[in-house]
Formats: structure tokens, C-alpha cells, sequence
């Protein structure tokens, strides 16, 4: 006969509630040193090979940043100007020389840092809680686990002074369609670049 589930006592201390409940920590496994190998003459070759084909694909990709960065900047005032005019899309094709496009792609993403709230709230006005939608975190704080007083209260009262044992930590987050819909309501560009300084947009997207 299987025996009934042991109940958290109710009474017990802080102390006592970790120790019953608390689940063993995984343990980091040691380092190992890396041995090195003896390898042919032919993989040392191939070794140095993949070197140079590293290196040349940095030296690429520092040239695709480069040009990727224009044809951005090159996009952006259109895809503004087609925004206001209440036709916001999120690719366009560009043409290169002898048939060759590069597509570009954006995306409704933005990275908002929580202490830009007023800003955002200048800029978006009555819009602004419509437009972000605010993600809250609660952690306890550590010194309820240094404090025994603290532990004794948090036992008792918890349910009573939250804001004694617990950290509140906020985030912000576009709506969906914050990028089509910001046209109507930052109407000014000049503010629309304030925007997107407290309101990133995540770099498109080119292929």
C-alpha cells in the first residue's frame, strides 16, 4: 500500500521550508585539457586552409555590412514615406547590375529598455498603452534569505506586505502591428526619429 504524500507543515520555519523543498544544485564538470594531435601533412594543409577561407569570409562579411548598411539606409525613407501614406510594407526588392536584387525584410521588433517609459509616453501620448504592452517580473529579494526576521515575517505575512520580500522588475514590449501603426500617430518625422532611438527597430533583413 502506497503511502499518502508527506504535506508541507504550515508552521515550520523559512529555514526549514528551503531545506524540504530545495533540489541539489547540478555539479559544473571539471575542465579537461585539450590534447593536441599529431595530424598528416595533408590535414595541416587543409587546417591551413580553412584559416584562409575564415579569414576571407570575415573580410566579406565586413564588406556586406558595409554595403547591406546603405541599401538600409537607402529603403528606410521609403519605407517611412509609404508609412505615412498608409501603405506600410515590410520587403522591397532592390535591383542590382545585370539582373542581380537584394530583398529587403523587416520585421514588427524593437528593443525598448523599460526606463525609456516617459520618453515613449511623450512621444505616443494617449496612444501609449495601446502601442506597448508592459511584462512584469517579481523576484524575492536576497536579503529575506540573510534576514531572519525577514523569513519570519514572510511565513506569516506574505500575503500582506508583498512589497517587503519581493523586487518588481518591468519590461515593454511592441503591440502587434507597432510598425505599421506608429504612421498615425507619431505624425511628425522629426519625432519618429525620437522613437525609434527609445523604441529600436531590429536591423532588416537583406538577401
Amino acid at each position: 500500500m502506497a503511502l499518502p504524500a508527506k504535506k508541507l507543515d504550515q508552521t515550520m520555519s523559512f529555514d526549514d521550508m528551503l531545506t524540504q523543498t530545495a533540489k541539489p544544485k547540478a555539479k559544473a564538470k571539471a575542465k579537461s585539457k585539450v590534447p593536441t594531435l599529431e595530424p598528416t601533412d595533408e590535414i595541416k594543409q587543409e587546417v591551413d586552409r580553412y584559416l584562409e577561407a575564415k579569414k576571407l569570409n570575415k573580410q566579406s562579411k565586413s564588406e556586406m555590412d558595409d554595403a547591406g548598411g546603405n541599401l538600409i539606409s537607402f529603403v528606410l525613407p521609403h519605407q517611412d514615406t509609404e508609412g505615412y501614406n498608409g501603405k506600410h510594407r515590410h520587403s522591397y526588392i532592390i535591383p542590382g547590375t545585370n539582373g542581380s536584387q537584394v530583398k529587403y525584410i523587416s520585421k514588427n521588433q524593437f528593443s525598448i529598455n523599460a526606463d525609456d517609459e516617459p520618453q515613449l509616453r511623450e512621444i505616443l501620448g494617449a496612444d501609449f498603452d495601446d502601442l506597448i504592452e508592459k511584462k512584469f517580473e517579481v523576484k524575492l529579494k536576497p536579503e529575506v534569505f540573510q534576514d531572519a526576521g525577514l523569513k519570519q515575517r514572510l511565513m506569516e505575512l506574505v500575503g500582506q506586505e508583498f512589497g517587503t520580500f519581493f523586487d518588481t522588475a518591468v519590461s515593454l514590449k511592441v503591440a502587434e502591428e507597432f510598425d505599421r501603426r506608429i504612421y498615425a500617430v507619431v505624425t511628425d518625422k522629426d519625432d519618429l526619429a525620437a522613437l525609434r532611438t527609445f523604441a529600436k527597430p531590429y536591423k532588416p533583413s537583406l538577401r
